[in-house]
């Protein structure tokens, strides 16, 4: 079946992106705690990774969808 290839090449284009923007969250949960409870730059950057790698797993949805036609 053709829509089976096509719906794991989209997936799994992805599952990187959303593995890396996991880490990405864990990581800025712990600079608030080990920052005392406060919200330092260590977090905002950490927020910034994930909130790119989450966009970035959209885009390569878009791509690999766009080349396998679907």
């Amino acid at each position: 079946m053709a829509w089976k290839k096509n719906y794991s090449t989209v997936r799994n284009a992805s599952w990187i992106w959303y593995l890396l923007a996991a880490f990405c969250f864990i990581q800025a949960v712990t600079s608030v705690h080990e920052n005392g409870g406060q919200f330092g730059p260590a977090f905002f950057i950490w927020v910034a990774g994930c909130a790119g790698l989450c966009f970035s797993a959209g885009r390569a949805k878009r791509k690999a969808a766009a080349k396998v036609g679907a």
